[in-house]
């Protein structure tokens, strides 16, 4: 995916995001196991090897101390999303935030 077609799909995306705080968000530690928007370790893991451990949005790499890299789902499973590599985009914390609207 370029950089072109993942700024295209976060836009896309950004239409169907889902607010944070809502009933979808991702459950706490510890909590039940369903939630239906977490990849597993493996899969996680997968993603952030085939993105070169890089923000696939800033191009900010895992080798920056003050990065924390995130997978995040392009079409939201509260869309009808899937785990589906394809679905799957490794981005920075901020850059994550920011595909979603979050502020803070």
């Amino acid at each position: 995916m370029t950089a072109f077609d993942l700024k295209e799909a976060l836009e896309a995306s950004d239409s169907h995001s889902v607010p944070h705080g809502s009933s979808s968000q991702a459950a706490a530690p510890g909590s039940s196991s369903t939630d239906r928007r977490a990849v597993s370790t493996t899969q996680r893991e997968q993603i952030l090897q085939r993105d070169n451990h890089e923000c696939q949005n800033c191009k900010r790499s895992s080798g920056s101390n003050d990065i924390d890299l995130e997978v995040h789902h392009i079409v939201p499973k509260a869309m009808n999303g899937t785990d589906h590599s394809s679905n799957l985009v490794t981005l920075c914390h901020q850059c994550h935030k920011a595909a979603h609207g979050w502020s803070g």
